[in-house]
């Protein structure tokens, strides 16, 4: 036999050796719950005793068990010897490498569980409001805006600036819209993807009814065919101002996200804001997705 292959079957002899030592060390570690402070150095000494690989997974195992066990009250600076209570002694000391991974994964799974209980049903709703608004979506798409324009110019009534828009609503779908609720509108400059302005979301349910108070011929709506222009005037922030001007080529965007017909029936864009809460979801839950 050569000396490489001796040498092989040695390294390979200590180190299965080594991973011995390092298990049993673990396993014969056990917690000591008397306080905060032995339970915290317990459970590290525990975790150094054990292969990289699974001081993660250790870790995840005790930090569960510590929020869901351990009172605050207890990691106070000023109290961490404060003994810790009968149940709770009983509950974690003497705790074995195999009882924290149980335990730990018990709580995760419990956890999980009740977080689906919850989370269930935002996601229900979420994919129920896509898949309306995936099948709305060319309807929206009939409905144009046209000639959306901003002046922005210093105030008449105070030494602030103010932005003034309008934009025009065309009505190419089939149904007859009784009201616009809500828009997406931005002022971009050219070559930058960061809008100069950009109305709060919060602000952008406009509600904007069209009935016979904009013209007779609006008095049932506005029709498939008809087009009606929108003016908002007198718009402030505190980010206007003589130091902050849009370019001159400037571009207003107003994107329509929700509008309601004459029945009372809402069409709505899914906004970007649900999906990433939707994607975020389904991120930590995948299987919420069946």
């Amino acid at each position: 036999m050569n000396f490489k292959k001796i040498l092989s079957q040695h390294l390979t002899q200590v180190l299965l050796a080594a991973g011995l030592v390092l298990g049993l060390g673990a396993c014969q570690k056990k917690i000591d719950a008397s306080n905060a402070k032995t339970f915290m150095t317990s459970s590290k000494a525990m975790q150094a005793s054990l292969p990289k690989e699974k001081q993660a997974e250790f870790e995840k195992a005790i930090r569960a068990i510590a929020y869901t066990y351990i009172d605050p009250s207890y990691l106070k600076d000023n109290s961490p010897k404060k003994s810790f209570s009968s149940d709770l002694r009983k509950k974690l000391d003497g705790l074995t490498y195999e009882q924290v991974m149980k335990m730990g994964e018990e709580i995760r799974a419990k956890t999980k569980k009740d977080a689906l209980k919850e989370i269930r049903p935002q996601v229900e709703k979420l994919l129920k409001e896509k898949a309306a608004a995936e099948q709305q979506a060319a309807i929206l798409k009939a409905i144009e805006v046209k000639e959306a324009k901003f002046e922005y110019r210093k105030s008449e009534l105070s030494d602030g600036y103010v932005l003034n828009h309008s934009y025009k609503i065309v009505n190419n779908s089939k149904l007859t819209l009784r009201q616009i609720i809500s828009v997406d509108i931005k002022i971009m400059n050219p070559g930058s993807t960061k809008p100069w302005y950009e109305r709060d979301r919060f602000f952008g349910r406009i509600n904007f009814t069209i009935d016979e108070s904009e013209g007779k011929e609006y008095k049932d709506g506005l029709k498939p065919g008809q087009e009606i222009t929108i003016t908002k005037e007198g718009v402030t922030s505190s980010r206007f101002g003589p130091d902050n001007q849009p370019a001159k080529n400037a571009i207003l965007q107003v994107t329509l996200l929700e509008v309601e017909d004459a029945t009372g029936k809402k069409y709505a864009v899914f906004e970007p804001e649900k999906q990433k809460q939707l994607d975020d979801f389904l991120k930590n839950y995948p299987e919420l997705a069946k």
